[in-house]
């Protein structure tokens, strides 16, 4: 099965780091070769050099290159035991030469208007075949370049009908894999026949429906529910097979064989190939369900009415749905999940397609516990003192004290969390000795600053674990620069980078971009959601962003520019209804943590992924008050209202752009707070604070500053900006701090 291989008895231990060296491109006949793979024909030591090359010069197919590890090396894995085995680790040769020939596939294959296409059309396929696997930024195809499903793809697109009884978090459940997917780049929204009914009723000017209108025995309004059912379902193909969704989700009750069967046909009639899940969610907890319903009493049907009357009808409603209600069985041969207590059992049948297991993945980590999600930048490093991307640098003086600060801040939190806990358990639960408060996690990235701003924890009281897939966001051949160095020496993949922030990818080995952030963190979101314990999470600014712009439910674009300083921390507490957030900042003098009052906020109100169609939904980006005016202030302010990732730069004559030095580095949604700050100064590349009694310590020497002597490639005009900062410099005397800046 193995060729036989020789070995030259001039070969002599290489002393470069490789196990192989590199040949030269066409061997002299009197030069050995180190390894040598003969067919069964030649006889070991009588081949020439020259016969492994072909007649175009080209190297003849080798099954194990010289690149691979050596048959000889330490690393080989040891022989499997086998009988009438030698012991000896040179393989038996094999009986049959290479079935691989590049002229035979260069002859497969034929050229028709510049593309090439193989002629072994004898095969039969599908007109439209789907395709196995789309990870965008991950995968590339003929009929996907970037990885996103596309249109000449409907095979690979998946349509989700939920079914199941009102008020049993169908909703809830909906919402959140549609956060999910969208996360995940797959464009999803859900098209509820609730919001057709209500507009259909607002333009008609028709009355409210109370509980009558849902009875199943009158015939008026069933044909008119049946029309808004299958007016919203055309809805979603629309979106699918003609726009950009790669999932829709259908919102209804769907509650009978009968209807399902309608909505499978109508789905087929439009298209053959795209995939149908059916996703019912059963809730058997009546605690849930009476919980579920007075959420209910504030949705649109009810809103503003008698809260008494209103629980009344929506209960007979209720009634009327579970008199004509068919749970799904195995004999409807349909594609489904059952989701029973929103995650406590799941059942999958029949799963089809990639969208459609990543859909089971995802709602097995499903809970409904309440918990506290904390996330944090590590404390000050000595790259953030001196304007430096990545590398693995410490935390400075500072960003110790922060460490130790944020420990005893998190203890506090905790006990108050704690006792939360316990008196929601104690409205529901007569004894307390079977309350069991919620555990406390730590994850840090595998970064020395990340693991150094969480090494004060108790690991008895906060189990502690590093991920890598919480390390920051590599840059490549530029991990060690500042922002002017990246300019300096590559001015293009500067340029580059301001225009397309969220796809650019830095040069050089292990160069990531936004998207392979957002990839890598898929795991870590998941987790997220399976665990109902508390968790603080030491990251870093582009991952910190990720998990703040999934559980706001930010597009892509907002998240690549969300301002997420350092020494703040964010707290996320998951509700039936969304996601609440609260900002705390560290504060350097009192050396303790201050929740920031909203009025302070440096807030935008933007519009959410569009989880819902036809549904106007937004979020407020949170960061702390604007400290120094960065180069992300500047962006912010001058950047157009359509394109938070417009480069305003872009138009300035070469001697009017801005120095990057002093602008800095990072970009910012929100522009300044209202909050007075203190007056500012600049000392070449890094922007200052004024002095205080804290920084007037003899604990707090002076910063040296970063900034390399400016070199001919280095010198920038200075645009008004700089200039006033310069102005300030002159004016007043401080220490110079850095730019909280970072990728």
């Amino acid at each position: 099965m193995f060729k036989p291989v020789k070995f030259s008895s001039s070969a002599t231990p290489s002393s470069s780091d490789s196990e192989v060296e590199p040949l030269d491109s066409r061997p002299s006949r009197h030069k050995d070769k180190h390894v040598h793979m003969a067919s069964e024909t030649e006889t070991i030591g009588q081949s020439d050099p020259l016969d492994e090359y072909d007649n175009d010069g080209l190297p003849v197919f080798n099954k194990r290159p010289l690149s691979d590890t050596p048959v000889t090396s330490l690393w080989n894995s040891p022989s499997d035991s086998q009988e009438n085995s030698s012991g000896e680790s040179t393989p038996v040769a094999s009986p049959h030469g290479s079935s691989q020939n590049l002229r035979r596939l260069v002859s497969a294959i034929e050229e028709n208007d510049g593309s090439i296409s193989p002629i072994s059309g004898q095969f039969i396929h599908p007109k439209n075949r789907p395709t196995t696997i789309d990870v965008p930024g991950l995968t590339k195809s003929k009929t996907s370049p970037d990885g996103t499903i596309s249109k000449q793809d409907p095979g690979s697109k998946l349509v989700i009908v939920m079914v199941g009884l009102p008020a049993t978090g169908k909703s809830f459940i909906t919402n959140k894999l549609s956060r999910f997917l969208n996360y995940s780049m797959y464009y999803c929204k859900v098209f509820n026949v609730g919001n057709t009914r209500r507009q259909f009723a607002k333009e008609n000017n028709l009355q409210d429906q109370d509980s009558k209108f849902f009875d199943s025995t009158n015939p008026e309004s069933k044909k008119l529910r049946e029309k808004w059912a299958m007016d919203t379902l055309d809805q979603l193909l629309n979106y699918l097979l003609d726009g950009p969704g790669s999932v829709g989700i259908f919102d209804a009750t769907n509650s009978n064989r009968a209807r399902r069967k309608k909505v499978l046909e109508a789905i087929h009639a439009r298209n053959t190939q795209i995939k149908v899940l059916f996703l019912e969610s059963i809730c058997s907890d009546k605690m849930t369900v009476e919980k579920n319903i007075k959420l209910k009493l504030f949705g649109p049907d009810y809103k503003g009415k008698d809260p008494e009357a209103s629980l009344s009808d929506f209960k007979e409603r209720l009634a009327n749905y579970m008199k004509a209600y068919e749970p799904i069985e195995d004999d409807e041969e349909l594609q489904y999940i059952k989701m029973i207590d929103v995650g406590k059992k799941v059942i999958s049948y029949n799963i089809q397609g990639f969208l459609a297991s990543q859909t089971v993945y995802y709602l097995l980590n499903f809970n409904l516990a309440e918990r506290q999600i904390w996330i944090t930048r590590n404390g000050e490093s000595e790259f953030n003192v001196m304007g430096k991307i990545g590398g693995d640098s410490g935390l400075t003086e500072r960003g110790r004290r922060y460490a130790r600060a944020l420990t005893r801040f998190i203890d506090e939190q905790r006990v108050k969390f704690t006792e939360h806990e316990m008196e929601t358990y104690l409205e529901t639960h007569s004894e307390q000795k079977s309350f069991s408060p919620a555990e406390f996690f730590v994850w840090t990235s595998m970064l020395k600053r990340s693991v150094e701003t969480g090494q004060y924890f108790n690991e008895d009281d906060y189990p502690n674990k590093q991920m890598r897939m919480l390390d920051e966001l590599s840059a490549g051949d530029c991990e060690g620069l500042t922002y002017a160095d990246i300019h300096a020496k590559f001015p293009e993949e500067f340029e580059e980078r301001l225009h397309d922030k969220l796809r650019y990818r830095y040069p050089g080995i292990g160069g990531e971009s936004y998207m392979d952030v957002i990839n890598r963190l898929r795991p870590v979101i998941t987790e997220i959601e399976r665990i109902k314990e508390n968790v603080l999470i030491i990251t870093h600014r582009v991952v910190a962003r990720v998990l703040l712009g999934y559980f706001l439910n930010l597009s892509r674009d907002i998240i690549a520019n969300l301002d997420v300083p350092l020494h703040c921390v964010y707290c996320l507490e998951p509700k039936p209804y969304g996601v609440t957030w609260s900002l705390y900042e560290y504060d350097e003098t009192k050396d303790t943590f201050f929740m920031v009052p909203e009025e302070q906020l440096n807030t935008t109100r933007v519009k959410e992924v569009g989880l819902v169609h036809a549904e106007r939904r937004y979020s407020i980006v949170p960061t702390a008050p604007a400290t120094t005016k960065t180069k992300g202030d500047f962006i912010a302010n001058n950047a157009s209202s359509t394109s938070l990732t417009k480069n305003p730069l872009a138009s300035m004559p070469p001697k009017q752009a801005p120095s990057m030095s002093a602008l800095g580095g990072g970009m910012s949604v929100s522009r300044p707070a209202v909050r007075t700050q203190p007056s500012l100064l600049a000392k070449s590349s890094l922007l200052a604070r004024p002095a205080s009694n804290t920084f007037a310590s003899p604990k707090w020497p002076p910063r040296p500053s970063s900034t390399p002597p400016p070199t001919q490639h280095q010198q920038i005009q200075v645009d008004k900006l700089s200039e006033k900062l310069a102005k300030l410099r002159a004016t007043e005397e401080t220490r110079s701090v850095v730019d909280q800046g970072g990728k």
